[in-house]
């Protein structure tokens, strides 16, 4: 068994190494052995240890013609190993707090699974996260991104749609010019036009009245850009044309962006904050775990090459490659 600290490196090292004998012997590393028990370990890190058996049940949720390919990776199998330690880590503190003795969880899902247990416990760890009073933090964040808690201006406008599908696009500019020299003249007369001239189906419950017009992505570039230029209310707009219609609008309100108070938006300060230190608190410790001081077997490690398998030696198509290379 060799000791690590910095494992990542050491484990694919170690993979590297036993594939380069390996290859000087012109040969795939499991051609005669015999593959290792079920119960022999693998590598052991905070007191748990990784068996074949559990890789071998890992490697059951990849397709079967797909293992081989997979585990023909150094990077892969390190990653691997490192995970499934941390999650026999995480199921074991959840048996030690006897969540496999849970009614409720066996009845959920199978108690004895690493993968459902190692879940539950950072569910768990997760509720059970003090969180510390963040009023100040929250304020402090406010102070230095104001700028972002700014409540957006807002466009009220009413339109005469005139479309261009039901008559000629003649037609429908003629009629368009008319509304405009009418409601340039008598903008407060704009709800007769609207009444008299407009062809949008809901104008009945609606009057014309379009809000949020200058909200990004709710109206074709055209027609917002049009609502943005005029400049106070009452302002008539020149005919806009759009996809299938022609529109005279009149602007009924522009709001200004407004600087929200600290109060206004305090608690959705929190509330991501909250949520951004207990991410931090359950990544600590899984990371904490993680990083614990690993003792793996070097020939084990490097076995998992070939195991579930060897790829044919197809021309064009580049194997893994021996160490160093």
């Amino acid at each position: 068994m060799v000791s690590m600290k910095h494992k990542p490196v050491l484990l694919a090292a170690i993979v590297f190494a036993i594939s380069a004998i390996c290859a000087h012997a012109q040969q795939p590393a499991s051609a005669d052995a015999k593959p290792a028990a079920p119960q022999a370990v693998i590598a052991s890190q905070g007191g748990i240890s990784l068996t074949f058996a559990d890789m071998d049940t890992f490697a059951q949720h990849i397709p079967a013609d797909k293992r081989a390919g997979f585990f023909n990776s150094p990077t892969r199998i390190d990653a691997v190993i490192g995970n499934l330690l941390v999650q026999k880590q995480l199921a074991a503190e959840a048996r030690k707090a006897g969540m496999d003795r849970d009614p409720q969880a066996a009845a959920d899902a199978e108690p004895a699974n690493d993968e459902v247990l190692g879940k539950a416990w950072l569910q768990r760890f997760r509720a059970e996260v003090k969180v510390p009073d963040l009023g100040e933090l929250a304020r402090e964040h406010y102070m230095a991104h104001k700028e972002i808690y700014v409540s957006a201006g807002t466009l009220t406008v009413k339109d005469v749609s005139i479309s261009t599908e039901s008559r000629s696009e003649a037609e429908a500019q003629a009629i368009a010019a008319t509304v405009e020299k009418k409601a340039t003249a008598n903008p407060d007369q704009f709800d007769a036009l609207v009444e008299e001239y407009s062809d949008a189906p809901n104008k009945a419950t609606t009057h014309g009245l379009l809000e949020q017009v200058d909200a990004p992505g709710k109206y074709v570039e055209a027609f917002a850009a049009a609502a943005k230029a005029l400049g106070k209310a009452g302002d008539i707009s020149p005919v806009i044309s759009t996809p299938g219609a022609l529109h005279v609008i009149k602007l009924v309100e522009r709001l200004p962006s407004q600087q929200l108070g600290f109060d206004a938006v305090k608690a959705d300060i929190i509330k991501q904050q909250t949520s951004e230190y207990i991410d931090r608190q359950v990544q600590n410790h899984v990371d904490e775990l993680r990083n614990q001081p690993m003792t793996a077997d070097p020939e084990a490690v490097a076995s998992l090459r070939t195991r579930y398998g060897v790829l044919p030696n197809i021309p064009g198509i580049k194997q893994a490659p021996p160490a160093g290379k």
